[in-house]
């Protein structure tokens, strides 16, 4: 497949920081979970200041905790995700890509496949 005449070949290594960054990418393009989270612990710390005193310390940890989980949805789990990815041998080595006429030929250190145009659907 890749010496084929029309055939376009890429050869890329993947590092960490490139997962990283498309991951967290990723994560801010659909941020309503996050969001959502961020909000509800800001809305629990203005609680807790404009409250009475009873509940303070209840509704100041609730809304910091809810923060931090937001911070982490962001952050943490994009670099948890990413130290999973490149654990594996697969993603280690280089890789290399290959579009031609009969369809996209993928090749790894320790794997390789081929698709024919015809079961991609969509790009």
């Amino acid at each position: 497949m890749p010496d084929e005449p029309r055939a376009v070949t890429i050869r890329f290594q993947l590092s960490k920081s490139d997962v990283y960054r498309a991951l967290v990418w990723n994560a801010f393009r659909r941020p309503w979970i996050a969001a959502l989270i961020v909000v509800m612990g800001v809305r629990y710390m203005l609680f807790a200041l404009m409250g009475t005193a009873e509940h303070r310390e209840m509704l100041l940890c609730a809304g910091v905790v809810l923060i931090l989980l937001g911070v982490f949805r962001l952050l943490g789990t994009p670099y948890i995700r990413t130290r999973t990815t490149m654990s594996s041998p697969t993603f280690q080595g280089p890789l290399e890509y290959t579009f031609s006429d009969a369809g996209i030929f993928s090749k790894g250190m320790y794997s390789s496949s081929q698709s024919e145009w015809v079961l991609i659907k969509r790009v």
